[in-house]
């Protein structure tokens, strides 16, 4: 509620002529945002894929090069899904889709974070020898159930379009295209 007065007081000062247009247009697209957010009109998840040996390549260039032809990516991958459309779907255009890198991991990124992990003998407080050990992973892993993949990294594709017919197309289009790729969908 805050927020919104805030921008309703913008709102005000770029009447009264206080607010510069500029500066005003970046807060309709806040309040726009806002608006958005407490209608509960959010963008609709189509589904969630591998990245593909092309995206995971990137990881191997350098950080600004690698943001810049990761864009270039995710705007490909939107035409491509945009351009699946069958005769009787509605038309989406590929900006209408979204396509973000997802990453979860344990703070390691794809490290076993055990491995970093040392440990004290429990007797250490009575003999006073406080000595760091580190455990090898091989010898634990036989023993106990233990991740193999420690990073996992997807695409996520979301369509702004909310409506029924819209959002059963974007995911007919995505499996489409997941298929020509390859790598499995998770719808």
């Amino acid at each position: 509620d805050k927020v919104l007065s805030l921008v309703d007081s913008c709102d005000m000062e770029h009447e009264a002529g206080v607010l510069s247009t500029a500066q005003y247009q970046n807060l309709q697209k806040a309040k726009e945002l806002l608006d958005r957010h407490n209608s509960g009109d959010f963008y609709i998840h189509v589904g969630t894929t591998s990245l593909g040996e092309k995206y995971e390549a990137l990881d191997k260039v350098d950080k600004k090069l690698k943001e810049s032809q990761a864009r270039e990516l995710r705007a490909q991958y939107q035409g491509q899904i945009a351009g699946l459309r069958e005769a009787e779907e509605p038309e989406i255009q590929a900006d209408e889709f979204i396509v973000e890198e997802f990453v979860a991991d344990h703070g390691a990124k794809a490290c076993n974070p055990v491995d970093r992990m040392h440990f004290f003998d429990e007797n250490a407080q009575e003999t006073g020898e406080w000595i760091a050990w580190h455990i090898d992973s091989t010898r634990y892993a036989s023993q106990v159930s233990m991740p193999t993949q420690w990073q996992i990294r997807s695409l996520r594709v979301y369509c702004k379009r909310s409506e029924p017919h819209y959002q059963e197309a974007a995911k007919r289009m995505f499996r489409e295209w997941c298929s020509l790729r390859k790598t499995p969908p998770h719808v």
